[in-house]
């Protein structure tokens, strides 16, 4: 794909920055995550090195997690995975936040 006569017009087509299916688009750089969801993968990896959690451990997601005192407050989750148990590979794809915050509970 990238030698011979269509080299050119190949390499157009994948640095093309419309379409984020790209291979050469630098998600790292230009594409837009929310903001805490690079620190998951920190916490992540840390809880599995400390024996905190495993990829099978599962949290309970219902659209967000209560903290504060008496856990008035209210942070909601964008999962879209409501009731059902989530386990780590899912809590990182779907960046559930209600799986994050109960675990750092532990």
């Amino acid at each position: 794909m990238m030698v011979g006569r269509q080299r050119a017009y190949n390499s157009t087509i994948l640095m093309d920055e419309k379409n984020l299916d790209k291979p050469t688009y630098d998600r790292s750089l230009q594409a837009t995550y929310p903001p805490g969801s690079p620190f998951k993968l920190i916490n992540a990896l840390n809880w599995i090195q400390e024996g905190v959690i495993d990829e099978n451990s599962a949290v309970y997601c219902y659209g967000g997690y209560r903290y504060g005192p008496r856990k008035g407050a209210f942070h909601g989750c964008h999962c879209d995975i409501f009731g059902g148990p989530i386990r780590l590979h899912t809590a990182i794809s779907k960046s559930c936040n209600s799986y994050f915050s109960t675990t750092i509970e532990k």
